[in-house]
């Protein structure tokens, strides 16, 4: 047995016996722990495969997927606020259509106080219907939307298609933002009568629908942001309003009591979403009650939670293949010898355990990049293994003159998984700088593509959408940080998103996978397995391995 498996085992047995001991979070199937070897689940059977074609998708009578209830015993009482602190990234504006409203916690604001056409529910993998009370399509191009007659906005006024085009053509006024991304295969949408409105795609595409459940494409106010630019974007139509927002600071949301949706259940009066820069902090305020739910604990202060009554500790693998990625246009890096003498050099084990301890899965047995969950994970394509003298053989085949390579990172995981790297890669000759920064920095300094980054510690948030990894290898994708371009990949991509019969999109992704690892402008070193800390009973919690998708809606926290 490798050393990857035994530590693998260990870090699931202690992952089992977590699940065993919390029941705060309901995870829906797709999400399960991970099996017990070093290769991911098979897709769940809520894979994106296309309907058919001459069915209505899905039927008017489908009701929107709703958690359990929470207990309804006279005598359960529940907080009337609960205070969240959110993951690494901070929110810098409310508006999709805004470039700075690309992190992770901000995707969590528009869950709270949009709703989109249709949702995804995450325990069946069904597209249910949301505003859009009825949707059809006969070819996957061109879609009809019948949207609900009792909808109303956070400022009274009912919802129109109107409100409907006005956020599709705002998102083409949009490029490269998150909303944007979403209605960026729309050729043209226009308005069938008061209830109804046409959305014709740019070229067939089933996946489609993953884009309309996605946070960022939820619909937008015409009235309220054509008045206020700037606060109108933060009136929507969700269970939450939005009363107070610091910039980069926190987030604090009111029940919407006025909530057409009442399958949900809303329970809590207010819920503040924070962002807590020092680890320290937020270990501290999850101690005294401050904060009622963490996404940031450092795993380093994970001990103090596991065995303390008052807490519950969700350990959840996220989505995010996290590791090395490479400049392509660099003439040190872009070269491939370079590359693989990297690789080689890398032992993923001791730097997964020594930046993250447990809270991390190494990945050695399998070289694609992939979305731990997502569907058509090729598990055809062989790792690149620890190799001292490969690495060796490889970096004097290259045109490494002994150079300084410059390596970035972003966040405290990475940073110390790179200051391993760094050792590591200096054994077989490879002399690295570290550049350090915090979250929004890097993010700022992967955006300018004149920057010295040679190499970058970091993670690719991926849905389950399979066309989700155009986001980082296509040659046109503005999130493309590594300027790769493969011809081929980039065909591959464009193909593989507009294939209507399962088999063939299969086909396509795995081969995708197979040219992306013969080029290795990124190697996977982890699997995050994240260890969320919640107060002893809070519930309601929702999420699914996709980072972007937490859902706070229906929380709350018994306190009897």
């Amino acid at each position: 047995m490798s050393k990857t498996r035994r530590l693998l085992g260990l870090v699931l047995c202690i992952l089992m016996c977590f699940v065993s001991a919390c029941g705060a979070n309901q995870q829906p199937a797709a999400s399960q722990n991970p099996a017990t070897s070093n290769q991911p689940p098979a897709p769940p059977a809520s894979s994106p495969s296309a309907p058919s074609p001459s069915a209505s998708v899905p039927s008017a009578s489908a009701s929107p997927s709703a958690m359990a209830p929470a207990p309804t015993e006279p005598e359960v009482k529940y907080a009337d606020h609960i205070d969240v602190i959110q993951t690494n990234n901070s929110v810098a504006v409310i508006n999709p259509f805004s470039p700075a409203a690309s992190t992770q916690p901000t995707n969590w604001v528009f869950t709270m106080i949009y709703d989109r056409l249709i949702e995804r529910d995450d325990d069946t993998g069904e597209f249910v219907p949301s505003l859009a009370k009825e949707w059809k399509t006969d070819d996957y191009q061109t879609y009809v939307f019948t949207l609900r007659d009792d909808v109303y906005f956070h400022n009274g006024d009912k919802l129109t298609v109107d409100d409907v085009l006005f956020t599709i053509n705002k998102a083409q006024d949009s490029p490269g933002t998150s909303g944007a991304n979403q209605w960026s295969s729309v050729d043209t949408a226009r308005v069938i009568d008061s209830s109804s409105i046409e959305v014709v795609l740019k070229y067939v595409y089933p996946n489609f629908r993953f884009n309309l459940a996605f946070p960022a494409a939820g619909i937008l106010n015409k009235k309220a942001v054509e008045a206020d630019p700037e606060k109108g974007t933060w009136v929507g139509t969700g269970p939450y309003t939005v009363v107070e927002f610091v910039e980069r600071d926190y987030v604090r949301y009111a029940r919407n009591d006025n909530y057409w949706n009442k399958g949900k259940n809303i329970i809590t009066s207010t819920i503040v979403q924070r962002f807590v820069p020092e680890l320290s902090a937020r270990t501290i305020r999850m101690q005294n009650g401050e904060s009622h739910l963490s996404f940031g604990t450092s795993e380093s202060d994970m001990y103090l939670f596991e065995d303390n009554p008052d807490f519950e500790v969700l350990p959840h693998v996220y989505n995010q293949p996290t590791g090395l990625s490479f400049n392509m246009n660099d003439p040190i890096t872009g070269d491939y010898n370079f590359r693989m003498a990297v690789i080689h050099a890398i032992d993923k084990e001791e730097a997964t355990f020594l930046a993250i301890d447990k809270w991390g899965i190494p990945w050695v047995e399998n070289g694609s990049v992939w979305g731990y969950d997502t569907p058509y994970y090729n598990r055809d394509i062989p790792g690149i293994p620890h190799d001292v003298n490969k690495a060796k053989e490889y970096l004097a085949l290259s045109n490494y003159n002994g150079e300084e390579v410059e390596i970035a990172a972003g966040l405290a995981t990475d940073i110390r998984a790179v200051q391993v790297i760094q050792q590591q890669l200096l054994a077989v000759g490879i002399n690295t700088v570290f550049k350090e920064f915090d979250g929004p920095g890097l993010n700022a300094y992967m955006i300018d593509r004149n920057s010295g980054s040679q190499m970058i510690e970091r993670s690719f948030p991926l849905d389950l959408n399979p066309s989700s990894i155009r986001n980082y290898f296509h040659s046109e994708s503005l999130n493309n940080r590594m300027q790769y371009s493969n011809p081929e990949v980039d065909r591959l991509l464009d193909e593989a998103a507009r294939q209507t019969d399962p088999a063939a999109a299969e086909a396509s992704y795995k081969k995708i996978q197979e040219l992306i690892s013969l080029d290795v402008p990124y190697t996977t070193i982890h699997y995050p397995l994240k260890g969320n800390v919640a107060a002893r009973g809070l519930g309601g919690l929702k999420y699914t391995a996709e980072v972007d998708k937490v859902d706070l809606r229906e929380i709350y926290l018994i306190i009897n």
